[in-house]
């Protein structure tokens, strides 16, 4: 009789059933073994089924829904989840949406989405849809916003009108309703400058823009309704000049002076070139010296040499005078320097004075001096940068008087001819006249190294040469017998000119002769012969000047 089999079943921690097959009750070893090695192979894998992590399956939570900065096309959309989503938005005006927004593939817990290019006054529908890392979705209940009401139609511009000054120009315009305003401003159409911005609070606006003289300049202005309709002005334009100034009264009284020397004068070694300012020599003295129109004194200084004071007396930034031989200040600028001015050195101060208000007393029988500096105008001058602005920017102090003032300073002027300002820029390219620098000198304000072949500031066709030093002549301002050749037309195709010198005034006694030739554009080879009356030639004495 056979032995009755046993049918051994595992059933593991999975539910998983295992058949070890049919067994023989009376075992044997090897079945024993084959038992132990299954009892293995279970235990192994429910250890493995309790190490793997179990799937997440759970949606992210959507909170925080909320429509904000509504405005008349565009409104944001915010919301949280409870653990990092992505997300997109479905919206439209219906509950049907039909229009939907992606948000960023990156994963976060808090989302916002721009809606724009939205109706204006329209209710819309809008949806959010979530989605986690494990591919688990969220989508929220239907909600609604409404865009805000408003009009599509830009303030309409009118009315604009623009007040010129010197230095500032003062635009105004109104708009049909409340609306932002601002002008743009510059030299050109591409403007590059503009007045602040200011909110929609106003239907009449105005700007100040800040200009320089002597420029054309263009501007439009922009003005924006609450709901961001934009107008822009067509392009206009308008030039500021210098001549909107008027000095009203004369820095000396008329009935003081006994004449008046234009621009141009030259005395050497100090004033070698055609100097910058004009004199008022006077009858009475130390007359007081008045501010020929309202501005600001920013500079103080004193000449060491003189013991005088001189006074720069800004109208604007680019337009102002320097006043010298100044024997005292008046008391009530004396008293808003408020410390000792340092000799020869310029002093910053701010002492607004007006037009006519006393400056100070001035000095002796010469009378003051006054240069005007005008950054609006240029001169003639080959190479500008070896002048200060005063001579680079020098301007007749005439031209801006107000009539009569202006003809009455003129008829004080015994100069010939018809332009009374005088000149200080005579300079030529490729011609002898004009002013002339040592070769090899670095020092700018080196009065040795200057030279100057102009004509006088009294008699206007009248050639003078003024030397600085360096020739062997000797410092000195010197007439040419004859009053020729004309160095407005000696020029390289001229070779060598020779001039007989004399003193500059009666009895016109004789000093030697002047050999100069212009070698290059702005090059001449020069050389004097003291107490000679020619014909002389080029030595190894001869100088180099150039421009």
């Amino acid at each position: 009789m056979k032995k009755p089999a046993l049918l051994l079943v595992f059933i593991t921690s999975t539910g998983c059933l295992l058949c070890a097959g049919s067994f023989n009750l009376g075992m044997t070893g090897a079945a024993k073994k084959k038992i132990k090695e299954l009892d293995a192979k279970v235990a192994a894998r429910q250890s493995a089924s309790a190490r793997a992590p179990a799937q997440d399956t759970t949606p992210p939570v959507i909170s925080g829904i909320q429509a904000t900065n509504i405005f008349l096309t565009s409104a944001t959309i915010l919301w949280q989840t409870n653990e990092p989503a992505r997300g997109y938005l479905d919206y439209g005006t219906s509950p049907g949406y039909g229009s939907s927004a992606t948000l960023t593939t990156a994963f976060m817990t808090s989302h916002s989405v721009i809606l724009n290019s939205l109706m204006t006054d329209t209710t819309y529908h809008y949806r959010i849809t979530s989605v986690d890392s494990s591919s688990n979705s969220a989508i929220s209940s239907d909600r609604t916003f409404a865009t805000m009401t408003g009009d599509i139609t830009p303030p309409v511009i009118s009315n604009i009108a623009i007040s010129v000054f010197l230095t500032s120009a003062t635009v105004s315009w109104h708009t049909n309703e409340l609306a932002t305003g601002l002008v743009e401003y510059g030299t050109s159409t591409v403007y590059g400058s503009s007045t602040t911005y200011v909110p929609a609070v106003n239907s009449s606006h105005q700007r100040l823009l800040s200009i320089l003289p002597n420029r054309t300049f263009h501007y439009r202005i922009k003005s924006a309704d609450q709901w961001s309709n934009l107008s822009i002005s067509s392009d206009s334009s308008f030039t500021v000049a210098v001549s909107s100034i008027i000095f009203t009264h004369s820095i000396v009284e008329l009935s003081t002076i006994t004449y008046i020397e234009p621009l141009g004068h030259m005395e050497p070694p100090g004033h070698t070139l055609p100097t910058e300012h004009i004199y008022f020599y006077i009858n009475t003295s130390s007359p007081p010296a008045y501010a020929p129109a309202a501005g600001v004194i920013r500079r103080l200084g004193i000449v060491a040499q003189e013991q005088t004071y001189n006074i720069v007396l800004y109208f604007t930034d680019t337009f102002y005078v320097n006043i010298g031989h100044i024997s005292a200040l008046d008391p009530a600028i004396a008293a808003q320097v408020g410390y000792i001015i340092d000799p020869n050195v310029y002093n910053e101060v701010n002492i607004p004075v007006t037009g006519g208000q006393v400056l100070g007393q001035q000095w002796d029988m010469t009378g003051v001096e006054i240069g005007l500096v005008n950054y609006g105008v240029s001169t003639n001058y080959i190479n500008p940068s070896r002048y200060a602005d005063k001579f680079s920017f020098c301007d007749s102090i005439f031209k801006y008087y107000a009539e009569p003032l202006r003809s009455q300073l003129y008829a004080l002027v015994p100069r010939t001819g018809t332009d009374k300002d005088g000149r200080v820029d005579y300079d030529i390219p490729g011609r002898l006249i004009g002013n002339w620098f040592l070769e090899g000198s670095g020092n700018p304000a080196d009065d040795d190294a200057k030279l100057a072949i102009v004509y006088d500031n009294f008699i206007s066709t009248k050639i003078f040469v003024s030397v600085g030093g360096t020739l062997s002549i000797g410092a000195g301002k010197y007439a040419v017998t004859g009053n020729s050749p004309d160095p407005a037309t000696v020029s390289q195709d001229s070779n060598k000119v020779s001039y007989e010198l004399t003193d500059y005034g009666l009895p016109y006694t004789p000093r030697g002769i002047l050999l100069v030739q212009l070698v290059e554009t702005h090059k001449i080879k020069i050389e004097t012969f003291p107490g000679s009356t020619g014909p002389e030639e080029f030595t190894s004495n001869a100088k180099y000047y150039i421009r």
